[in-house]
């Protein structure tokens, strides 16, 4: 499944005509942020996803780093003392968030493809 929504539980009881579609047994979901060249925005859009996910209902974070140069995960400057983590790993980790990387540029499509062919959560 692939959704776009604030959290399981509200689309569940929302009432609304995709409520059929939703399968009771969605517990968990899996984010997926593709980028490319977007290493200024993806760490915090990494925090803001965890910070507006009810922590019950969120399995992961998957970003997708579509051939960055610079690749994101060198360029973290800032991070530790802007975010409040002392290095990378540390933010990963806490955000329950990971990286993968294409070794070409692959696009969107394909790069939403592998964050969700990766994902283990009921929902993407």
């Amino acid at each position: 499944w692939m959704l776009a929504v604030d959290s399981v539980e509200s689309l569940q009881s929302s009432g609304t005509w995709l409520q059929p579609l939703v399968p009771q047994n969605v517990s968990s979901l899996s984010v997926v942020i593709p980028c490319a060249n977007e290493s200024e925005f993806v760490w915090r859009t990494i925090a803001a996803v965890f910070n507006g996910t009810p922590a019950h209902e969120l399995l992961e974070i998957i970003v997708v780093d579509d051939f960055s140069y610079p690749p994101i995960l060198s360029d973290v400057a800032g991070l530790g003392t802007s975010m409040g983590h002392q290095d990378i790993t540390a933010f990963l980790e806490f955000h329950k968030a990971k990286v993968l990387r294409h070794n070409k540029p692959q696009g969107l499509i394909r790069s939403k493809k592998h964050g969700g062919d990766t994902a283990q959560g009921d929902a993407i």
